[in-house]
């Protein structure tokens, strides 16, 4: 016996990640295959209805694709409530599983094997027709489809006391991924967001490059977040323009000062394309562990 539990799918709601829904399904089938099993697919969560007829419905529907080319999800649902009530429980469930078929056929099978990965990576160079886009940029353009698509809530980023932190107004942390910091109602924006990981939830923080207003709203999430490393990947000035401004003392030594933090330079260090500035942060004479920032 096998059981596999997925962990992210909250009650009456839906995951945040589509993709990962349907990928988990096809590991699920890829180790029990439908057709090939005669005993029948345990599923539960709490109840047995909600998120159980979300799963199921979409298992069904991505087997009916696959035989049919068609598929009827309102029709399948209405199925699994005469033989359990309330199967797929609230709207936001059903329309997910409508998004989740939608990408499906927009994006279809992207996963690779690590050993065709080469041949894989050399085809996204290729054009899909003779004269048409290659695979990469047509991947890139289902994407940014996609993306338009899905409703984001950006209500902290666009409020009147936020809007000036916001580097470029057409890149803004959703309010389900947004760091906060702490403090009153507006001193806790920033424009950054959690970044699940392969598998660790809130692996990453992604963030603009600090303006000057915004340096010790950086610094304060570096603290409250307990961030060992800072990794830069842009400039201080790209294509003439600010990209980000310097958020470090410009010598070893120096120290200067960010709110309730102080920053000092200890090390500087280049090897090749990278440098490597080993920091110490301070608040209150309590000292945190480095900060390495590699850029």
């Amino acid at each position: 016996m096998t059981q596999f539990h997925y962990t992210a799918w909250p009650d009456h709601g839906v995951p945040d990640n589509v993709m990962s829904v349907i990928r988990f399904i096809r590991h699920v089938r890829k180790l029990f295959p439908a057709a090939s099993q005669d005993q029948p697919l345990l599923v539960h969560c709490s109840a047995g209805v909600g998120r159980t007829g979300t799963f199921i419905t979409l298992d069904m529907m991505m087997q009916q694709m696959k035989a049919e080319a068609t598929l009827s999800v309102c029709q399948c649902v209405r199925n699994l409530r005469t033989q359990r009530m309330k199967m797929v429980q609230t709207p936001i469930q059903y329309e997910f599983i409508h998004q989740a078929l939608s990408e499906l056929v927009v994006c279809g099978e992207t996963e690779v094997t690590a050993s065709s990965l080469r041949s894989f990576t050399e085809s996204l160079r290729d054009p899909v027709t003779d004269s048409g886009p290659t695979l990469s940029q047509q991947h890139l353009k289902v994407l940014e489809d996609l993306s338009t698509q899905q409703r984001c809530d950006f209500t902290g980023a666009k409020a009147e006391a936020n809007i000036s932190k916001n580097r470029f107004p057409d890149k803004l942390p959703s309010e389900v991924y947004r760091v906060s910091l702490t403090g009153n109602s507006g001193s806790e924006y920033i424009n950054a967001s959690f970044i699940n990981g392969y598998k660790q939830r809130d692996a990453y923080i992604a963030t603009q490059g600090p303006l000057e207003g915004t340096v010790e709203d950086f610094w304060r999430m570096m603290w409250e977040y307990q961030c060992g490393c800072i990794v830069m990947l842009c400039q201080l000035e790209e294509d003439g323009q600010e990209s980000s401004y310097p958020y470090w003392p410009g010598e070893e030594g120096e120290e200067m000062v960010c709110g309730r933090l102080s920053v000092r330079l200890v090390k500087v260090r280049g090897h090749g394309d990278i440098v490597e500035r080993r920091m110490e942060v301070k608040e209150n004479k309590s000292i945190s562990p480095d900060i390495l920032v590699s850029r």
